[in-house]
């Protein structure tokens, strides 16, 4: 639906005629929204934390480090270009602490400006998400919204909006989200978090044989009794038949 939309391409086009129709086109795209949000967002807030985060993976940092090269002065670079998925702007913005975001259409967009303020000379940062170019033109867009403190998530049309001091940027991303700082400490926490989860299908198939031994046991009594019940019948039966 969004190559049609965007390219203008026909939506399952075959030979039999065969199209879906707007009833169908809302439960798709309703299965999809649900789909991709529940792969950052998991079950819960804590599921979202953990998830979003592998998922986020180096960006967070790469982008702080790109901005910082240019707060400190050791930079000349003033614009940074990653292209990338939608899959990726959907972690980052988990990640973030925001959920239930528009779903990225064909061209959205994350970005972030490192400004200097005229009046007192701070560094500040603006965060903008367009989810949609073709509805938010992108030269007259300009809503900016906030990273929550710690480690807070917030519906997406409940962030709060304006610009950020550059301190508070960092210390949110890097420090309030614990993002990853280098490719080591991403994978050392990815295989910790494999062995953890190894650990658990352990346990749980450990319980899972307890309660069929259990079961087994409880057959076992059935049958012992099915045996006597059998023995004392044969011998009743056959005293009548006497």
């Amino acid at each position: 639906m969004c190559i049609r939309d965007s390219h203008m391409a026909p939506l399952l086009a075959n030979s039999t005629g065969l199209v879906l129709d707007d009833q169908d086109e809302a439960l798709v795209r309703q299965a999809a929204d649900y789909t991709c949000r529940m792969r950052y967002q998991g079950n819960d807030l804590d599921e979202q934390r953990a998830l979003s985060r592998f998922a986020a993976g180096l960006l967070p940092a790469e982008i702080v480090a790109g901005m910082e090269g240019r707060a400190r002065g050791s930079s000349q670079r003033r614009l940074a270009i990653y292209s990338a998925h939608d899959n990726t702007i959907m972690a980052l913005l988990a990640h973030f602490g925001f959920r239930d975001w528009p779903i990225p259409q064909f061209g959205g967009y994350v970005s972030f400006e490192l400004h200097r303020r005229r009046s007192d000379g701070e560094l500040i940062v603006r965060m903008m998400y367009n989810f949609a170019p073709e509805i938010n033109p992108p030269a007259t867009f300009n809503q900016y919204v906030m990273i929550p403190p710690d480690q807070e998530i917030v519906d997406w049309n409940s962030a709060p909006l304006g610009e950020m001091g550059w301190d508070v940027f960092k210390q949110r991303v890097m420090q309030d989200r614990k993002s990853f700082t280098s490719p080591e400490e991403w994978t050392h926490e990815g295989q910790l978090e494999g062995r953890a989860a190894a650990l658990a299908e352990i346990e749980a198939k450990k319980q899972q044989l307890s309660e069929v031994e259990a079961e087994l046991d409880r057959l076992l009594e059935l049958q012992q009794q099915k045996d006597v019940l059998e023995a004392e019948l044969e011998a009743l039966s056959q005293a009548v038949a006497k």
